[in-house]
Formats: structure tokens, sequence, C-alpha cells
């Protein structure tokens, strides 16, 4: 009975196993953090890569080449999938139309806007360690021209 109650009020070594039990929870909450930093930042890398673009074609830029190598050019860290489309869409009243013609009905000028689209794989921390799927994002700027 001694021995018994001598184990039950002994509490040498509750540290560690009250660390052992805190730090998979803590090193889960640091790996999630450094995920989520890391994710953001490419993020953010990629939409300046677009206003890049968008700066271009506001500044009067014609070019959909120049304005996607510009994007290409800007996009700090950018993924091997990393792709970038530019195009000019005209509307009229909404729908859809030919850019060199005039609208039908009104015989007003279409509205002109390029749309670029940039789409990527972004890279999470620790990939060679944990096994896991890219995260694929998109980010599209659409530039009223006239």
């Amino acid at each position: 009975m001694n021995c018994l109650r001598r184990f039950v009020s002994h509490n040498g070594g509750v540290s560690a196993v009250e660390f052992a039990l805190a730090a998979p929870l803590l090193v889960m909450m640091l790996v999630g953090m450094m995920t989520t930093w890391t994710y953001l930042t490419q993020t953010l890398q990629m939409r300046s890569a677009v206003k890049t673009g968008a700066n271009y074609v506001l500044q009067g830029g014609t070019d959909l080449g120049a304005a996607r190598s510009a994007v290409l050019l800007s996009w700090a860290k950018k993924p091997a999938d990393a792709d970038v489309q530019v195009a000019r869409q005209c509307t009229c009243s909404g729908t859809v139309s030919i850019c060199s013609a005039v609208c039908t009905g009104s015989g007003a000028i279409p509205n002109m806007s390029v749309i670029i689209t940039a789409n990527g794989s972004l890279d999470t921390p620790l990939d060679d360690l944990f096994t896991t799927a890219k995260i694929s994002t998109r980010h599209e700027e659409i530039i009223r021209v006239r």
C-alpha cells in the first residue's frame, strides 16, 4: 500500500509528458502558419504582376503580347506552370461583338476591354517533407479601354 501511495503522489516527469502532448500541436500550428504565409505571399506576387500588365494597358499600351510579357517579367518567383493570357473583348449593350464594327441598332462604338488572366500552382513549404497537392490559383483583371 505504501508503494502505491508513493507512486500516485510522485510528480517527476510531468513536464516531459506535458511537452510530449503539446509539441505536435505546436509543430502543426507552425507548419500551418508557414503554409498560409507562403500562399499569401505568392498570391500577392501574382496579383502584383497582373497589376503591372493592367498599368501597361491603362497607360495606352495596345500590344497584347507586350502586356503578357510585362506580367511574366514582373511576376517574382513565378511557378514553373505559370500561364498568362491577355485578350481583347468588345461588347455592345452587354453582348460580345466584333471590335472593328459598330453596334447594330444603336450605331455606337463598342465598349472595349482587355482581360488579363494569370494562372499558376503555388508551392507549399516543406514540400519535400510532406506530400501535399499543389494549390492552383487564378487572378483576373478586366481593364475597360473605351
